[in-house]
């Protein structure tokens, strides 16, 4: 519990700021709105993700994620990311008519990374359609540039016979993910540098 307020400094500092003001308050019940405070802005990105303590680094989880995409598609995502890793683990599955995946995309701005390189973990059907699930590994520079840009994340699944699901985040939606992405950095240059 107390390792969670030096896990978050910025917020921290900013709560606390914002308690000097208060100063009619008893030292004690400063420090008792401190963590309530703290621990509500927590249970809001554990809405999104989880953080695991691992001998490889602490483990970022970010929940599965739906995505609407064109011609009726469905995809639903999560991502892990080790802080000591180079590189994001990410999983997809393709709800879509059946067909072999070539490519993979996600772009956001100026960045872009596309691979073939993907793992096929299943393929079954789904009432008319298929689900497919793959996963990817994304270098964590790349992903760093796709989920801080302002311009929302577009993924893009092309399958062998050229047919492409595309499906973008609402502006809205990019803006509340980023905003995660970069709590989660902070927090991980926050903890490389006391080491």
């Amino acid at each position: 519990m107390w390792d969670a307020l030096t896990v978050h400094p910025s917020l921290f500092n900013r709560i606390n700021n914002h308690l000097h003001k208060l100063t009619m308050l008893h030292p004690t019940k400063k420090i008792s709105l401190l963590l309530l405070l703290l621990s509500c802005t927590m249970l809001h990105a554990a809405e999104r993700y989880t953080v695991k303590i691992t001998e490889a680094g602490n483990m970022y989880f970010f929940m599965p994620y739906k995505l609407k995409g064109n011609a009726g598609s469905k995809l639903l995502y999560d991502m892990t990311l080790l802080s000591l890793s180079d590189t994001v683990s990410i999983n997809m599955t393709l709800t879509a008519p059946q067909g072999r995946v070539r490519s993979i995309s996600l772009s956001a701005g100026a960045a872009t990374y596309c691979t073939e390189k993907y793992e096929l973990y299943f393929q079954e059907r789904n009432g008319s359609r298929f689900d497919t699930r793959i996963h990817i590994d994304c270098p964590i520079d790349t992903y760093k540039q796709i989920y801080t840009s302002d311009t929302p994340l577009s993924m893009e699944i092309t399958m062998e016979d050229g047919k492409r699901y595309t499906f973008i985040y609402k502006a809205k939606k990019w803006k509340k993910e980023t905003a995660y992405i970069s709590e989660v950095f902070e927090i991980i240059k926050y903890h490389n540098s006391r080491q």
